[in-house]
Formats: structure tokens, C-alpha cells, sequence
């Protein structure tokens, strides 16, 4: 079995990439991700043409992004958050 974690995204362009993709609506959102109180997320399967576009995601298969505040529901289709509100993690595997 593969091993798996999850660390914070590092590189703007691939942060702005994601986020656009927020914006569109081109995302999936989750709930809880096995973790009790866990707040809903938003996430980006990455391809294989995606990992070679953008430098450190070698080991990456999804892209997680939360509002910073836990409270804020990041699937609300009313709400717009600026770049700042939205926290990015990369799920990767080994």
C-alpha cells in the first residue's frame, strides 16, 4: 500500500491555478474527509499533465483547499472569497 500525506501547497502559480478552478465551480467538494468535524473542502484530482506543468507536485494526487476561517462553508455557490481567504494542501502519495 502506498504511503499518504498531506502538506501545505507551496508555489503561487499552482495556488492561482487552483483557485481559478475554485472560482469556476471546477472542483469537488467533500465532506469530512474521514475526520470528525473536519470542515467541507475543496478538491482538485490532479493529472499527470498537471504534475509536469507545475514544479513540487511529484509526489502529488489532489489538491485540498479550505476558507481559513473552519466556519466558512467553501461550497456556498452565493460567496466569493478573495485568494487570501483559501488555505491550499497537496494529498500526495509515495
Amino acid at each position: 500500500m502506498p504511503a499518504g500525506w498531506i502538506e501545505k501547497l507551496k508555489g503561487e502559480g499552482i495556488k492561482h491555478w487552483a483557485y481559478d478552478k475554485l472560482m469556476a465551480g471546477d472542483v469537488v467538494f467533500v465532506s469530512d474527509r474521514g475526520k470528525q468535524g473536519y470542515p467541507k473542502v475543496a478538491e482538485i484530482q490532479l493529472t499527470d499533465e498537471d504534475v509536469s506543468r507545475f514544479a513540487g507536485l511529484e509526489h502529488g494526487v489532489t489538491i485540498i483547499m479550505r476558507h481559513k476561517d473552519n466556519s466558512q462553508a467553501i461550497d456556498d455557490p452565493q460567496s466569493e472569497y478573495s485568494f487570501d481567504e483559501i488555505v491550499f494542501y497537496l494529498e500526495c502519495v509515495k
